[in-house]
């Protein structure tokens, strides 16, 4: 029968030895460094968001709800950019030993 979209894919990260981005997002947050990195970005108060205050003020549950997605929109910058330094570095390394191909990642 036709292939889907799904057989396609896996057939694809299979081929490519790729992980998929929600893999590879997983195994990044299980990095130590990432936990380093993560603690940095909050230390710079990069996950602080002031409460809306005045007319624009929120209930407590709104408030919460609002504060939730914030970090969560913040928390998945983090590692993204996390993921993008990796991947130079990663590729640094293998321009520096002469080594080519290997995994890849994609999404």
């Amino acid at each position: 029968g036709p292939l889907t979209l799904t057989d396609l894919t896996t057939v694809a990260l299979s081929t490519l030895n790729a992980k998929s981005r929600i893999e590879a997002e997983r195994e990044v947050v299980q990095d130590p460094l990432f936990e380093s990195f993560i603690h940095a970005a909050g230390e710079k108060g990069f996950f602080t968001e002031k409460k809306l205050s005045g007319k624009d003020a929120l209930s407590p549950e709104e408030e919460d709800l609002r504060q939730r997605l914030l970090y969560e929109n913040k928390y998945r910058k983090v590692v993204a950019k996390f993921r993008s330094k990796l991947a130079v570095r990663e590729e640094q390394l293998m321009l520096h030993n002469g080594v080519g191909g290997g995994g890849m990642n994609v999404g």
